[in-house]
């Protein structure tokens, strides 16, 4: 199999350092426009610390079975909004998101992206924030600004990335996992968004990357309903379902249909 160059993916690093510092040089106009604010040096000492922590202590919640994982930053940056707007909270923001960086061992590549992410989100929200006056709504619109903008950073990195590169991020990851798979079983999930692989020049890649992973031995390709069957088969009783649950639900929502028809 065919993957990405050593030259393709420098110059996709290149390309991806020279889109954050444009996009940092563009959240810095907004400064001269946003107040620094009055933060209190304990206040300053104390959002650094929690941010910090909230990066790297995970919540875990379970919601319709599906474990959601999430931090408190967000919640965090929106509270020191509210106690003391000013584009201070940059700082804070972007030096609590060092030890998380450090403890996942990021590559420098990395670390210089997310840095620049928290740089543009923050430097958005304070600018959205001071222009409708500090008030509580403007905090929640600066927020939804913040959230935004740390969106559309988090997909310049694939927005630049080749078919090539996208080959080499799904074999990769499926490298480790299968290596690991050994002693213990692992699951690999592949997001199929539309926009990462509903583009023409990422269908190939997406395709030969499932022909490198269905090569190998001991590999159960599996749909969402065959993983809920066979984990119903393991701790319901042993007994599997008649039929899968993805036709059990179709029929079910068919019958609700005919039933608000009548």
């Amino acid at each position: 199999m065919s993957l990405a160059s050593p030259a393709s993916v420098t110059s996709r690093a290149w390309r991806l350092r020279a889109v954050d510092l444009l996009c940092v040089a563009a959240a810095a106009l907004l400064l001269p426009s946003t107040p620094w604010g009055h933060p209190s040096v304990v206040g300053f000492a104390l959002l650094v610390v929690a941010i910090g922590f909230s990066n790297t202590a995970l919540i875990h919640v379970t919601v319709a079975r599906q474990r959601v994982s999430f931090t408190l930053t967000e919640g965090l940056i929106a509270g020191a909004y509210l106690m003391s707007p000013g584009s201070w909270i940059i700082v804070p923001a972007v030096v609590g998101l060092i030890p998380m960086l450090v403890i996942n061992k990021s590559s420098a590549l990395k670390v210089q992206h997310n840095v620049a992410q928290y740089i543009v989100a923050t430097a958005v929200a304070s600018y959205v924030v001071n222009a409708l006056n500090n008030t509580i709504p403007a905090c929640i619109v600066g927020m939804a600004a913040w959230w935004v903008a740390s969106q559309i950073m988090s997909a310049i990195p694939l927005s630049i990335m080749s078919g090539e590169g996208f080959a080499k991020m799904i074999c990769d990851q499926f490298d480790v996992l299968y290596k690991e798979g050994a002693k213990s079983g692992r699951v690999m999930a592949i997001a199929l968004h539309p926009y990462l692989i509903g583009v023409p020049h990422r269908i190939g890649a997406f395709d030969a990357a499932l022909k490198y992973i269905c090569k190998h031995k001991k590999v159960w390709k599996a749909t969402g309903s065959e993983i809920a069957e066979h984990y119903l088969a393991q701790f319901g009783g042993g007994k599997v379902a008649s039929k899968s649950l993805a036709r059990e639900r179709a029929e079910r929502r068919a019958a609700d249909r005919a039933g608000g028809r009548r």
